[in-house]
């Protein structure tokens, strides 16, 4: 019997998130990169910010990564928890119309990570949990 390939934990998609009340203004864009735990059963369990976007609301906002779909990781065949690394990014186009509110284009990407046993990311991470 072949064993099976290992496979890392993959981001399958997000629906688009709730804006934040106090997130307008040209301040409120950014990216953040974060570590994320997906559990053997498809839901992430934790995540941590390893860069910063300098904002904290863009920051808080990234948390929304927990409402996404994923799937496990795959160790010879077998669902496993597993890290994957996120980029997540908020951006704020000017308003159609005068007095209209600016629209949100967010996008959240799977970054190549290599794939390794369960462990916590490295020290000085934050916790946007």
């Amino acid at each position: 019997m072949a064993q099976e390939a290992d496979v890392e934990a993959q981001l399958i998609g997000c629906s688009k998130p709730l804006r934040p009340e106090n997130a307008s203004g040209e301040q409120a864009e950014g990216t953040v990169r974060l570590d994320a735990l997906v559990q053997a059963d498809g839901r992430m369990s934790a995540t941590k910010i390893m860069k910063s976007s300098g904002i904290r609301v863009v920051d808080r906002s990234s948390g929304y990564v927990f409402s996404c779909d994923y799937a496990p990781a795959r160790r010879n065949g077998q669902a496993q928890p597993g890290w994957i690394t996120l980029q997540y990014t908020w951006v704020l186009d000017p308003p159609a119309n005068p007095g209209a509110a600016a629209q949100v284009r967010i996008s959240v990407t799977q970054l190549s990570r290599a794939a390794s046993p369960i462990s916590t990311p490295s020290n000085g991470a934050s916790d946007i949990r």
